[in-house]
């Protein structure tokens, strides 16, 4: 499949993006401020102007947001899955509630949503693969994910190292809570999760045959996935006015990037039309 054009449409300051979770003409943005939880909320009706709207705070600093139907649930440092209700998505998010408390130790990680699964990363120095079941709360770990990672359509794309080279490794969930590797595309010049990145901090999305990952100082990079068991890089964008990319949603044919500016943190939007 060819590449989507990547044209940016436009860039809105926001409060300490921490990540991105887009849902038709909204993004949330989770905070790592403390106490902000979800931070911001971006209208998307034009992409062309995003509008900031009111966001929702909450104990702890949110590391990662994941939709739930018509919830958003964030990661928070005080070691809970938090939720707020987005029903309405006119007005402000809902006052937060505790989803699952005490169950993934340090939850200080991205969250992402497949059915009724919900997947994150435990743990700092170590980190494993937390898989929720959000039906009755069970909770299965794997060691085979140990980076940064997105899931979609049934796959989870990681940014992890794979002997001395680091790259994209490509996960199948036939079984939605045992996770297998497919395929690996390396890319050296992705950030490390155990060196460069210890915290994952650098977000990834995916959207048809692509996955997006941010890469700090390099902007975000693209892999071709429309094989799983052969991906591959195919290239590189910084957006104008940054200096570095930290995070990427996709919604649809809209790209969201989160990252810094010399002045401070902004949100850039994309088109990913042909």
């Amino acid at each position: 499949a060819h590449a989507p054009t990547v044209r940016e449409l436009a860039l809105v300051a926001c409060p300490s993006p921490a990540d991105l979770a887009v849902s038709g003409p909204r993004a949330y943005v989770a905070s790592l401020a403390d106490s902000q939880g979800l931070g911001a909320v971006v209208d998307l009706s034009d992409p062309a102007a995003p509008r900031l709207m009111t966001g929702r705070g909450a104990g702890g600093r949110h590391q990662g947001i994941g939709l739930y139907g018509e919830t958003a649930i964030t990661t928070a440092s005080i070691d809970a899955l938090i939720g707020f209700d987005i029903s309405d998505a006119d007005a402000p998010p809902g006052p937060p509630s505790a989803r699952i408390t005490g169950l993934l130790g340090h939850a200080y990680s991205r969250i992402w949503m497949e059915g009724f699964y919900a997947y994150t990363l435990l743990g700092q120095s170590v980190r494993s693969l937390q898989i929720v079941n959000l039906a009755d709360s069970s909770l299965r770990s794997s060691g085979a994910v140990s980076g940064e990672f997105c899931v979609h359509g049934g796959y989870l794309y990681a940014r992890q190292p794979k002997g001395a080279d680091m790259g994209l490794a490509v996960f199948g969930l036939d079984k939605p809570d045992e996770p297998v590797l497919r395929g690996y595309a390396v890319h050296n010049e992705l950030l490390s999760p155990q060196g460069d990145d210890p915290q994952g901090i650098l977000g990834m999305a995916a959207s048809g045959d692509y996955v997006f990952v941010a890469n700090g100082a390099k902007g975000f990079a693209r892999f071709n996935v429309a094989n799983p068991a052969a991906p591959y890089y195919a290239g590189s964008v910084m957006p104008n006015g940054m200096t570095s990319v930290w995070e990427v949603a996709v919604s649809g044919a809209t790209l969201v990037v989160a990252g810094d500016t010399a002045t401070g943190h902004s949100v850039a939007v994309y088109s990913l039309k042909p």
